[in-house]
C-alpha cells in the first residue's frame, strides 16, 4: 500500500480513510489509478510539477471519513519518460479494473490521462458518454499526443457522445470551436455555468444522463476559480464557482452510471497551503459517497 495514504487516528473509533483502504480484489467498489505524468504538460508547454500529483492527492484524501464502500488502491501505472509508451501502459491498467458495477477513479497528473482513458474508454464503452469538466477543449493538433490533444484523438477516432462543460472562450482558439462544431460537440461555456445559471445547466445534464448507459467524466481541476484551485498548469482567468462544479459531480454520481472518473492537473509545487489538493479530495469524495453502488 501506498505509503501516502496517512493521517490522523480518532480516539472515538471513527476511521478515516488512510485506515480501510485496501489493495484491489473482486469485492472492490471503489479503485484508485494513478498516473504520475506531466510529460504531456512539458509538450504543451505548461507549467510541470503534475507528476506528483496522485501522491498528493492521497495525502489529501487520507483523513476523509469512512464510507460504507470498499475503497481499494491499485498504485500508479509505471511511467518511463516515453508518452506513448505510458499511455498504453494506462489503458491497459484500467482494463484490469473497470466494469460496469465499479467506480474507477483516475488520479493524474496532467492531462493526458484523458488520451488513455478515451483510447481504454473506445473499447469499453463505444457508445457510452463522455463528459470533459475543463475550461479548455483540449482538442490541439500536434504531431504527438500532448496534454491538449485527447479530445481530438478520440474525434478523429470516431469517438462519439462527447460534451464539454465550463469551456472559455478565452482559453480556446477558433479553429478548436470550429473542429467541435464539426464533430457535434455540445459545448456549455463557463459563463453558462455561473451559479445563478447553474439550475437550468443542471436540468440538461440530468437529461443527458437519463440517455446514457456508461459514463467517463474528465475533470480538469483549471475549471476551477484560481483562488480555488491555484496548484494546476494553467490557472482559471475566470474559472467556475467550487459549489457548482460540486454539484455537477454529485450530479453524474447519483445518476450511477460513473465508471471512469479522472481528476487531472494538480500541481503541488504550485499549490499554495494544499487548495487544490484539498478540492480535489472533496470532489473526488462527493463522487464516491454520492455513488449509488448496486
Amino acid at each position: 500500500m501506498s505509503p501516502d495514504w496517512r493521517g490522523r487516528v480518532d480516539a472515538d473509533g471513527g476511521r478515516r480513510w488512510h485506515q480501510v483502504i485496501q489493495t484491489p480484489s473482486d469485492e472492490a467498489q471503489v479503485v484508485f489509478v494513478g498516473f504520475p505524468s506531466d510529460e504531456g504538460v512539458r509538450r504543451n508547454q505548461g507549467r510541470p510539477g503534475a507528476a506528483a500529483g496522485p501522491a498528493h492527492l492521497r495525502r489529501a484524501m487520507s483523513n476523509l471519513p469512512e464510507v460504507d464502500l470498499t475503497l481499494a488502491d491499485a498504485g500508479d501505472t509505471s511511467v518511463t519518460g516515453d508518452l506513448e509508451r505510458d499511455l498504453i501502459a494506462h489503458a491497459s491498467e484500467l482494463s484490469r479494473w473497470v466494469r460496469p458495477d465499479r467506480l474507477v477513479v483516475g488520479l493524474g497528473g496532467g492531462h493526458e490521462i484523458s488520451e488513455a482513458s478515451l483510447a481504454f474508454w473506445r473499447e469499453f464503452a463505444s457508445n457510452g458518454h463522455v463528459l470533459n469538466l475543463d475550461a479548455h477543449l483540449d482538442m490541439r493538433e500536434d504531431t504527438a499526443p500532448t496534454s491538449g490533444t485527447s479530445f481530438r484523438t478520440f474525434l478523429e477516432a470516431g469517438g462519439k457522445n462527447l460534451h464539454a462543460f465550463g469551456i472559455s472562450r478565452a482559453a480556446n482558439t477558433q479553429p478548436l470551436f470550429n473542429l467541435a462544431d464539426q464533430h457535434g460537440v455540445p459545448i456549455v461555456m463557463d459563463t453558462e455555468m455561473d451559479p445563478w445559471h447553474w439550475p437550468a445547466q443542471r436540468e440538461r445534464l440530468v437529461s443527458l444522463l437519463k440517455e446514457a448507459e456508461h459514463v467517463y467524466l474528465s475533470l480538469c481541476l483549471d475549471v476551477l476559480e484560481a483562488g480555488t484551485a491555484p496548484g494546476v498548469s494553467a490557472p482559471a482567468g475566470r474559472g467556475l464557482n467550487v459549489a457548482v462544479v460540486d454539484d455537477f459531480v454529485r450530479t453524474v454520481a447519483q445518476s450511477g452510471k460513473c465508471r471512469l472518473f479522472d481528476v487531472a492537473e494538480l500541481n503541488p509545487s504550485l499549490d499554495i497551503d494544499e487548495r487544490t489538493a484539498r478540492v480535489a479530495a472533496r470532489l473526488i469524495w462527493t463522487m464516491v459517497a454520492e455513488h449509488p453502488f448496486a
